[in-house]
């Protein structure tokens, strides 16, 4: 499609949509990460790129924020995020704040995102705050990551059923979500979720049990061993976490990637579950301590 073109399927049309593209693509410059190319249409941003980190003698660490101006997603709008890390780059991409998706409109139109990550020896951190669904949303969420085998990887994903600090639950609407991981284009993580406002899933045992907020943590390294070892370590360190915060958490290490889950009660819950993974998986994956987004405590 030509530029010309994509500008205008961007744009907000007859439909009812008003769609966003961005394409990023990363590389290391002298010793930091930079952000080489930048395609962007309609209303999405780069927020600003900061280096919080110090540098260890390989690259320096850049953080990226992504902004969305309209704060939220409604019936029709379309959010596609295409991020590429080049060889000895690295970068941590998160939100400045939680992304919002409302109720449908009264013809049920859904509200899409989709992002998809190449990194071909880069190292990745995809960590996102929350996604608020709100009762009546009808959300398509797609993460599609593509590793080389030198490359290392972190991704998180917070999403909130309803709003339970209003009184509201997710009664109405539909929300389907995929995960897929390739390690040099083959499977290593495939999921899907489709879940139906109101469903039983909500408040059944082999389901939600009742809890409005799931999180998950991937990791990928190729450093397979010290990866294979430190799941097993934080599974037993999660235990006295979901006993004092009475969520549930589960650790698995298979295909070479780590997948953590939680179910808890609330966002700020979940952040904090997020948090302690990171913690311990980052310098297993990458060799690096935990560096909190500063926009995180904004």
């Amino acid at each position: 499609m030509t530029t010309a073109g994509l500008a205008d399927c961007m744009s907000y049309d007859e439909r009812r949509q008003w769609n966003a593209s961005m394409q990023l693509t990363f590389k290391n410059s002298c010793g930091t990460s930079v952000l080489e190319d930048l395609k962007s249409y309609g209303p999405l941003r780069v927020l600003n790129l900061f280096y919080p980190e110090p540098c260890d003698g390989l690259s320096r660490t850049c953080h990226c924020y992504l902004l969305h101006p309209p704060g939220g997603l409604v019936s029709g709008d379309c959010l596609n995020i295409g991020i590429k890390g080049l060889r000895d780059s690295r970068v941590l991409i998160t939100t400045p704040a939680a992304t919002k998706i409302y109720h449908a409109d009264s013809k049920g139109n859904c509200q899409r995102q989709q992002v998809r990550i190449e990194l071909c020896g880069s190292d990745l951190e995809w960590l996102p705050q929350e996604t608020i669904l709100y009762n009546g949303a009808r959300p398509q969420l797609s993460l599609e990551v593509r590793l080389s085998a030198d490359s290392s990887f972190i991704g998180s994903e917070i999403i909130c059923y309803g709003r339970k600090a209003c009184q509201e639950e997710y009664l109405e609407g539909l929300t389907t979500q995929r995960v897929s991981i390739y390690l040099e284009d083959n499977p290593v993580c495939l999921e899907q979720l489709r879940l139906e406002g109101g469903s039983r899933l909500l408040k059944a045992p082999y389901g939600m049990r009742g809890r409005n907020c799931i999180a998950s943590v991937y990791a990928y390294s190729s450093r397979v061993e010290e990866l294979s070892s430190g799941c097993h370590t934080l599974a037993s360190r999660l235990e006295s976490f979901a006993r004092e915060y009475g969520c549930d958490a589960a650790v698995s290490f298979r295909n070479q990637l780590c997948v953590v889950k939680f179910i808890g009660d609330n966002s700020r819950i979940a952040r904090k579950f997020v948090l302690k993974v990171l913690a311990y998986l980052r310098p297993v994956v990458s060799k690096r301590t935990l560096c909190v987004p500063r926009i995180w405590y904004s």
